[in-house]
């Protein structure tokens, strides 16, 4: 099963053939009547395993925003670019190594970017550029480290200075380029999941609310419940987490 609709070919630095990048959705009105252009988005894949974790993050993007929208980059193993051409287009090329539009349309979503995103970034073609990382505590700036030092020719922008997950920085990015300022946006720190009737799992990050409760991937709750032990306990003995690819 594939994202249908794929492989328009596009010329890379290296001259390569990969993937044409334009997977906007159509433009539309949203409900406060501000017309939204195209904007895909771009996730450069930084985890050394596609886990259930991200795995499940990035599905709820493709929910998002449509398979059609969505390029995964950097990805350099075939069983987890057979598996991610599921949820959209893929790519093992870096996004570092793209022939990018260097102009204002081309944004990196960087928490440690010095203006927040708004509605006047969004132009009719829009691509946010967005780390594929489980997030650390305390942040360790690997967005920044990775993607922004390496394109300073790209504008960079934050959602505010919490960390996001991959899916809630999506929901929030397209929320404001429907016309919501980042103050508009209702924010949860920290989420705790009931393990069981005695142990809970503590997320320290930030999550996007919608009616009053956190937008948490779907699955991600079954998950923290009853299977991330088991990748715990195989990551203790190989040092490598469990991927959600065969082969």
């Amino acid at each position: 099963m594939s994202c249908p609709g794929d492989e328009k070919p596009i010329r890379f630095k290296n001259g390569e053939k990969g993937l044409k990048m334009e997977y906007q959705s159509s433009s539309h009105v949203s409900g406060n009547n501000r017309r939204i252009g195209k904007v895909s988005i771009i996730i450069e894949h930084l985890e050394p395993v596609l886990g259930k974790w991200i795995w499940l993050e990035y599905t709820h993007v493709s929910n998002i925003v449509g398979c059609k929208n969505l390029l995964f980059t950097n990805v350099r193993k075939r069983a987890e670019a057979i598996k991610l051409k599921e949820i959209g287009k893929v790519t093992r090329i870096s996004i570092m190594n793209m022939r990018q539009n260097q102009n204002r349309s081309t944004i990196i979503l960087d928490p440690q970017a010095t203006d927040p995103l708004s509605p006047v970034d969004f132009h009719d073609n829009t691509c946010l550029i967005i780390g594929g990382i489980l997030g650390d505590h305390p942040a360790s700036g690997k967005t920044k480290r990775i993607l922004t030092d390496n394109m300073p020719f790209l504008l960079s922008r934050n959602l505010g200075h919490d960390q996001f997950s991959v899916d809630g920085a999506v929901h929030v990015a397209m929320q404001i380029a429907s016309g919501k300022s980042i103050a508009d946006i209702p924010v949860k720190i920290g989420v705790e999941i009931a393990v069981n009737k005695r142990v809970s799992s503590f997320l320290p990050f930030a999550y996007p609310t919608v009616k009053g409760k956190p937008l948490l991937a779907p699955g991600l709750r079954e998950y923290l419940r009853k299977e991330v032990y088991k990748d715990e306990e195989i990551l203790f003995k190989t040092g490598m987490p469990r991927s959600v690819a065969k082969g």
